[in-house]
C-alpha cells in the first residue's frame, strides 16, 4: 500500500467521521424527545410509581439532558454566551474551562489542551492553531492527556488542524486519550488516523 492510498484512505475516513458526528448530533436529540414523551406519557397514566426501574430512567434523563445541554450552548448565538477570555484559554473570570500551550522541540510542536474542548472553548483554540500552524512545522503532538471532555466542536478543531497540516505535508498525532475523550475518538474511528 503506497502512501498516496494511505492519505487517500486518512482523508475519506476524516470526512465519514465528520458525517457520523452530524448524525449522531440528530440522533441524540431524537432519544432526548422519545424519552421525554414517554416519561410524559408515563406520568399521565399514573404509571411512573409502579417503574422498578426508576433511578435507571432518571440516570437517563440526566444523561440525555446533560447531552441537550451541551448541543444546546452549540446552537446558541457566540456573542450572548461567551465570556471574554484572555489569549492563554483562561475565562476572565477565573474560572477555567479550558487551558492550552504551545511547545516547540526538535522540530516537533506540541498544543497542550487541558479541562472541556468544546462550542464554548473551541473557538478560543484557533488563534494558537492558526499561529502554530503559520510556522509550518513538519510534526505536530496534540497532547490531550488532561483534557476531561471533547464535543463534535473540540473534534472539529482537532480534524481541522489536522487537514490543514496536511495540505503542507505536516504530519498530526494525538496524544494522552483517556475517558471521554478516547471513547469519542473511538466511537468516531479517530484513534486509527490520529493517535501516535
Amino acid at each position: 500500500m503506497t502512501q498516496v492510498d494511505v492519505d487517500g484512505r486518512r482523508e475519506n475516513l476524516m470526512e465519514k467521521t465528520q458525517d457520523k458526528v452530524d448524525k449522531l448530533e440528530t440522533q441524540l436529540k431524537q432519544w432526548g424527545a422519545k424519552l421525554d414523551e414517554l416519561v410524559a406519557k408515563a406520568d399521565r397514566a399514573g404509571t411512573m410509581a409502579r417503574i422498578d426501574n426508576r433511578k435507571c430512567i432518571d440516570d437517563l434523563k440526566a444523561t440525555v439532558q446533560a447531552a441537550q445541554l451541551s448541543l444546546c450552548r452549540r446552537s446558541r448565538p457566540q456573542r450572548h454566551t461567551r465570556r471574554p477570555t484572555s489569549t492563554s484559554g483562561f475565562e476572565a473570570k477565573g474560572v477555567r474551562q479550558m487551558d492550552f500551550s504551545t511547545s516547540r522541540a526538535d522540530g516537533v510542536a506540541t498544543l497542550h489542551i487541558a479541562g472541556e474542548l468544546d462550542a464554548v472553548t473551541a473557538p478560543d483554540l484557533r488563534p494558537s492553531v492558526d499561529a502554530l500552524l503559520s510556522e509550518r512545522p513538519p510534526r505536530m503532538v496534540v497532547d490531550v492527556s488532561r483534557l476531561r471532555l471533547i464535543d463534535t466542536l473540540g473534534v472539529r478543531a482537532v480534524v481541522s488542524l489536522y487537514k490543514k497540516a496536511k495540505d503542507y505535508g505536516g504530519v498530526v498525532t494525538v496524544d494522552g486519550l483517556c475517558d471521554q475523550p478516547l471513547m469519542i475518538f473511538k466511537l468516531l474511528h479517530l484513534d486509527r488516523v490520529l493517535l501516535a
